[in-house]
């Protein structure tokens, strides 16, 4: 009996330990910044024009030098990404608030997520109508980060800054500039994609306030065409079909908005197309 208990402590402390190993040491995520000549390890705390900030795992406290960062590898601050979050649910009071306080101590970084975080700040201050900030936040991550991927979201929220203050003419241009340099590549790669489809959008906006149907027409259709997996594609849809009862094309009209209401039946478009399909109904009963 005495063996036979002392069997099952055996098992349960051997279990007990398996359990352990599983679970592994608690690691703490580390910061890397390499230049030259020292690779420097530990947690980044802001990093602006000038110089990188970071607590060194052995205690001291350095700023390196931007320019002579060859490369790195920052982790995500839980902060900026809790303000990138709001923004995509489309809560821009919020997201402008939390971002505010996070998202500008690491526009000197490269990493996705802080340049990704300080683009939606600016477009979070175009929401809340604060033009002049925004146009300062866009300008400040071109100037740190010409060369990053995300960069055209940069040059997007500019032009749509101007969008938004109805400076139509000047809006298209720049719109049509940046669509330029996209060239002829048609699906951009997976982090610029959204970027293509704002742009379109904005394009077409910008070319609806110009009287300019026709473009207008084009661009929201790019959208619908090229990017069916963006969140922006409901409003593309609800605006194509809006334009093509402008221009008499009333059964490709009513078509589009079948497919907005029966496809998208959450969408914030939807009792607007449906309004407007009834329109078109009785237009043509009447006739």
């Amino acid at each position: 009996m005495r063996q036979g208990s002392l069997s099952s402590r055996s098992r349960f402390l051997i279990a007990a330990i398996l359990l352990i190993l599983a679970a592994g040491p608690s690691v703490q995520a580390v910061d890397i910044l390499q230049t030259s000549r020292t690779t420097y390890r530990g947690k980044v705390l802001k990093a602006d024009a000038d110089t990188v900030l970071i607590d060194l795992e052995t205690g001291n406290r350095i700023g390196v030098p931007r320019a002579s960062i060859m490369r790195s590898r920052v982790e995500p601050n839980a902060e900026v990404l809790k303000g990138t979050k709001l923004f995509e649910k489309g809560e821009a009071a919020a997201a402008y608030a939390q971002l505010a306080k996070s998202a500008p101590r690491y526009y000197g970084l490269d990493a996705d997520w802080a340049v990704r975080g300080a683009i939606q700040y600016g477009q979070a201050a175009i929401e809340l109508k604060k033009f002049d900030e925004a146009e300062k936040i866009f300008r400040t991550v071109e100037k740190l980060n010409p060369k990053h991927t995300l960069i055209m979201g940069a040059y997007l929220g500019r032009a749509q800054v101007r969008l938004a203050q109805e400076e139509y003419e000047s809006a298209f241009k720049a719109f049509t500039t940046l669509a330029q340099r996209f060239g002829s590549i048609l699906k951009p790669p997976p982090l610029q994609m959204r970027i293509a489809a704002d742009l379109h959008l904005g394009m077409g906006k910008a070319a609806e306030g110009l009287s300019r149907w026709d473009e207008a027409l084009e661009s929201y259709l790019k959208v619908v065409t090229l990017y069916p997996a963006e969140d922006v594609y409901e409003e593309a849809l609800f605006r194509s079909a809006s334009l093509r009862v402008k221009l008499g094309e009333n059964d490709t009209a009513a078509a589009t908005l079948t497919e907005l209401i029966e496809d998208f039946p959450d969408s914030e478009y939807r009792a607007n197309a449906a309004k407007l399909r009834r329109h078109l109904e009785n237009r043509t009963s009447a006739e």
